[in-house]
């Protein structure tokens, strides 16, 4: 893995725990982050580049979350919805034992895992049967153009899809499809990742003002992850979705 310090106070480090991550085989640079910022807004555009980032600043923190890379905070104070820990020993065993996963922007490199993915949890949560997906066998056409996006979790150990969510853009309003979470890696808060990165795309990149998607109606637990991030279910919206009758329809305006 690559891992990114990026401290106010290098003095926290623990060169003892430090060498140990590097012995594992982890590659890691360190930086200041008052002397890096030159620097750091290269590592900042390189969503490929960098598998954890540990920081010590709260505020750098929040600026972090949504690039991608798995963000830990090492601090003696504890935060809400925040990973932090008060040791870089307690960070090491979390990384060593836990499943990591970052989230990146689709490449060709993923285009046969992707099918595979895709198909396997269509299976697993609708029943539909495997088979090759129109939108996914020209995903890049399919949804890059026009501004549209693709994302992958990817589990950083193993190298695998466990998630994805596509954004097709269709000028003022998007259309989200493709939203899956592995069954093996749920309750882990991937697929909240997902959407606030998609969720960020779509304020900073688009001109996207309404947001639609079709969800099987048995999926009670997508239900509920759509209606807490703001989404309305709707019998019938003002657009031509083409779903069978087991599927609700869900919208959400962008502020």
């Amino acid at each position: 893995m690559k891992i990114f310090v990026y401290m106010n106070d290098l003095k926290h480090l623990d060169s003892f725990v430090l060498k140990k991550l590097y012995q594992d085989g982890n590659k890691i640079i360190i930086n200041k982050i008052s002397e890096s910022s030159l620097f750091f807004n290269k590592v900042y555009q390189d969503l490929y580049d960098i598998d954890i980032i540990i920081t010590d600043s709260i505020e750098e923190y929040e600026k972090l979350i949504n690039i991608g890379a798995e963000v830990f905070l090492l601090s003696i104070y504890k935060y809400d919805e925040v990973k932090s820990f008060t040791t870089l020993a307690d960070i090491y065993n979390y990384i060593t034992n836990k499943t990591i996963v970052k989230i990146i922007k689709y490449t060709s490199n993923y285009n046969d895992e992707i099918s595979n993915f895709i198909s396997y949890c269509k299976y697993y949560f609708t029943k539909s049967p495997y088979q090759k997906w129109n939108d996914i066998i020209n995903l890049e056409s399919y949804y890059f153009k026009n501004s549209g996006m693709f994302y992958l979790a990817i589990d950083v150990k193993t190298k695998k899809i466990v998630g994805s969510i596509g954004l097709e853009n269709m000028n003022d309003y998007g259309i989200l499809k493709r939203f899956y979470i592995d069954v093996k890696y749920q309750n882990m808060k991937i697929g909240k990742r997902l959407y606030q990165k998609m969720d960020k795309y779509i304020k900073n990149n688009t001109n996207i003002k309404k947001i639609y998607l079709a969800c099987k109606k048995e999926l009670s637990k997508a239900h509920k992850f759509y209606l807490k991030n703001g989404f309305i279910m709707a019998d019938k919206i003002d657009i031509n979705l083409k779903y069978p009758n087991c599927y609700d329809y869900f919208y959400k305006i962008i502020k």
